[in-house]
Order: C-alpha cells, then sequence, then structure tokens
C-alpha cells in the first residue's frame, strides 16, 4: 500500500463562511485565531499518485470577494484511505454536508450547520450555535456552549459538559446527556432518554416506544415536565430537593422509594400522587400511559459500568404452564448480577428478595393444588360450581399480597441506596413480566 501526503495553505483575511462537502473517508475541522485555509490530505491507495491525481479528490473554490469558499471531497477509485485535516479562523460560519465520512469538528465560535448520513460525527469545544441533522450515525457532542438543535433518525445522540439550551429529536436512537446546563426540550419516539449530573434549569421531555430516567441536581428552582406513553419514568431526586410533584399514570405503578408524606387520588382514569418538600419551587410534573413512574433518590449508575447480562427475562403471571426451571435460572442470573455489581448489599434481604419473587409466580401444578385444599377444606355441598374460578380468585389475592411484599423490599433496598435504581427498575420489569 502506497502513501501519499498533500498539503495547502492559503491567507484567506475577509473569509466569513466555509462550506464543506464530503464523500467517505475522514474530515477533521479545527478553528484556530489565524485568518488562513490550511489543508493536510493523508491517503493510501494501491500505486503511487501524483498532485494531478491527487487533485482529482478535492476541490477548492474561493468566491471573488473571498468572504466564502467552498471544500468539495470526493470519492477516487483508486485511494482506499484518506485522512482529512482542515483549519480555519474559529469565528466564521461553517457549513458541512457529510456522506458516509467520519466526521470531527473543534474549536468553532460562530454558527455551524451540519447535514450528515451514515457516518459517526464528534464535536468537541464549540460555542455559538449548532443545527444538526444526522439520519444514520452517532452523534456525540461535548463541551458546547451555546445553544444546540439536534434532529436524529437512526443512531445513538450524546451530550456531555454542554451548557447550552438544547431542543433534540429522534426517531430511533437513545439520547443520554450527562454534566450538562441550560434549557432541555427532548422529543423522542423510539430510544432510551438519559440524563445524568445535570443542571438544567427546565425540562420537557417526552417519548413514545423508550425508557426516560432523570438524575436531578440540587437547584433552587424549576420547571420539569416528562410524558410517557410505552415505558417507564425514573426521576432521582436528591434529599435537599425542595420540590413540588405531581405523577399520574394509566396502566402502570407510581413506586415511591423517597421519603415524605404523599397524597393518593385518580383523574380521568389516572391514578395520580403529589408530594411536596419545603418551598416546593421546583415544579415536578410526571405522566404515564402505559409504563409505571418510579421515584428515588438513589443516583443513576455512571456510563462506565456497563449493565451484565442476566437482568431481562421474562415471567409470565398468566394460567399457563411455566418453564420453572429457566425461571430459576434467570432469577439467579438476576441476583448474580446485582450481587457482582454492588458489593455491600444487604444480601440477605436481597435473597429474600428473590425467593419472593420466585414465590409469587407459582409452579405450574399451583392452580391443582389450591383446588385439592378446597376439596378438602369446603363440604361438596358448599363447594362453588365454577370451582376453577374458585381457584383462580385464590391465586390472584395471593399472588398480590406477594406482588406488594416483593415491590416494598425492592423499594427498600433502593431507599436506603443498596441498588441503583436501575437494578430496581429490572426487577421490578421481572415482577410484572416484561
Amino acid at each position: 500500500m502506497k502513501e501519499n501526503r498533500y498539503q495547502q495553505e492559503l491567507t484567506l483575511e475577509n473569509l466569513q463562511e466555509m462550506e464543506i462537502e464530503i464523500e467517505s473517508y475522514r474530515l477533521k475541522v479545527m478553528g484556530t485565531e489565524e485568518e488562513v485555509f490550511r489543508l493536510e490530505v493523508e491517503t493510501e491507495q494501491a500505486k503511487e499518485m501524483d498532485e494531478d491525481d491527487l487533485s482529482q479528490l478535492f476541490q477548492i473554490d474561493i468566491s471573488q470577494n473571498k468572504e466564502s469558499a467552498k471544500l468539495s471531497i470526493r470519492q477516487h477509485p483508486e485511494i482506499k484511505k484518506a485522512r482529512f485535516l482542515v483549519e480555519l479562523p474559529r469565528q466564521l460560519a461553517l457549513k458541512i454536508s457529510n456522506k458516509s465520512a467520519h466526521l470531527q469538528v473543534n474549536n468553532f465560535a460562530g454558527k455551524q450547520i451540519i447535514k450528515s448520513q451514515h457516518g459517526p460525527i464528534l464535536l468537541q469545544q464549540n460555542s455559538g450555535i449548532l443545527s444538526l441533522k444526522n439520519q444514520n450515525g452517532k452523534s456525540n457532542i461535548e463541551q458546547y456552549q451555546g445553544e444546540i438543535k439536534l434532529t436524529s433518525l437512526n443512531g445513538t445522540n450524546r451530550l456531555k459538559g454542554c451548557q447550552a439550551n438544547c431542543w433534540l429529536e429522534t426517531a430511533n436512537g437513545s439520547i443520554r446527556l450527562a454534566s450538562c446546563s441550560g434549557k432541555l426540550k427532548i422529543h423522542s419516539k423510539n430510544g432510551l432518554v438519559q440524563v445524568a449530573k445535570s443542571n438544567f434549569s427546565q425540562a420537557d421531555i417526552s417519548n413514545l416506544n423508550g425508557q426516560i430516567s432523570y438524575q436531578f441536581m440540587p437547584l433552587p428552582a424549576g420547571d420539569f415536565k416528562f410524558q410517557n406513553q410505552n415505558g417507564r419514568i425514573l426521576l432521582v431526586i436528591p434529599e435537599n430537593l425542595e420540590y413540588g410533584l405531581q405523577a399520574r399514570s394509566k396502566q402502570g405503578r407510581i413506586n415511591i422509594a423517597i421519603p415524605g408524606e404523599y397524597a393518593q387520588s385518580s383523574e380521568d382514569g389516572y391514578k395520580k400522587i403529589e408530594m411536596q418538600k419545603a418551598s416546593g419551587k421546583v415544579k415536578i410534573f410526571a405522566e404515564n400511559i402505559m409504563g409505571g413512574i418510579l421515584l428515588s433518590n438513589t443516583p443513576l449508575k455512571s456510563d462506565k459500568k456497563k449493565s451484565r447480562k442476566g437482568f431481562k427475562f421474562n415471567i409470565n403471571f398468566g394460567k399457563h404452564d411455566i418453564d420453572t426451571d429457566k425461571l430459576q435460572k434467570d432469577l439467579d442470573a438476576t441476583f448474580n448480577s446485582v450481587k457482582d455489581s454492588f458489593g455491600k448489599l444487604d444480601m440477605l434481604n436481597l435473597a429474600n428478595l428473590k425467593e419472593t419473587v420466585l414465590n409469587s409466580i407459582d409452579q405450574s401444578n399451583l392452580k391443582e393444588t389450591v383446588l385439592n385444599s378446597i376439596n378438602q377444606n369446603m363440604p361438596s355441598g358448599e363447594q362453588p360450581e365454577n370451582l376453577s374460578d374458585k381457584a383462580e380468585e385464590e391465586i390472584s389475592t395471593a399472588k398480590a399480597d406477594e406482588d406488594s411484599e416483593a415491590y416494598q423490599k425492592i423499594l427498600e433496598l433502593l431507599q436506603a441506596g443498596k441498588i441503583a435504581v436501575e437494578d430496581a427498575d429490572k426487577l421490578i420489569d421481572a415482577l410484572e413480566g416484561k
């Protein structure tokens, strides 16, 4: 494999706007304090190429008044790999159209408009106003200051250390934010939304099919709204937060693992709870249709801790036969996973919890056992005609009591800080048969 290196530098004192189009390869665009356009290219190809051949790879066009320029990078049939480094004045307006390239943009302070298809994007230490549309690729934004508008079709999206007002929308893919501040609006259709250790003064987050996790940091006042349709809402609320909270769910449970009293009611077919601490200046509203709501003061896991296998399993609470051997293995896997991840757990309580979960789902002969018990303890003349229905009523009542005990154990472990909120979520999923 042959390698080529090409360099070009132009002084452009009046340059105000730069447009870049790229297909494939790798591109890094750096903002500098110099009023220059600097280009470096490294290529790998099967045979030697001179500068005339290399010039077919890219083209530079500069306007007559030298206020705008365009760099076009195209695929070359002879070049297998190419790396481009472009240095530009950091204050100019930047417009990039990317197709299938690895793109990195650093240290710009003007307006950035980026449209991308089929390629990962990394933006670091930029400021100003960002408009990013990414169709099929990962988007990572770090330490941005200003305003961010991100639209994603398919791909994961991560923001870290950003001080910005953020408007984020995704069709298929996760959105994760950490250590960010400003104002936040998120609309997601399919994917996880997670916000950790952030100081947003207000947030409006909605999701259709995916979980919402939000970890509050101490703040004097704020306005927060969370809405979901088919996924749980997890809210981590620190003890020193002065909040006024309203949570309502139509089909899911509202699990409370934070200290304090609450009012309970129903409204328009929703179960509703209300809580307030001190001044209540941090307003929190959470609404769910099909999923539950979990309130905790146990922090979310760090991104560095990867979720272990063994949490996901299905439990059938219905009337059909259950593969109890598989269920026991799944519960053991979950138990061991939590034990391995959190060494300070009260292992006796966790072991009891596992047994409660297992016992709350009967073996395949539970119905027969209940029927036998009724036959033995109730004279035949007093037995109801629908003896089978009576047995299932007994099973349902017993299961409800055992479920309640299991939920309570989970919430006690969570409130004591012995399991993370995600692990409580997994165990509640197990109880609910998800």
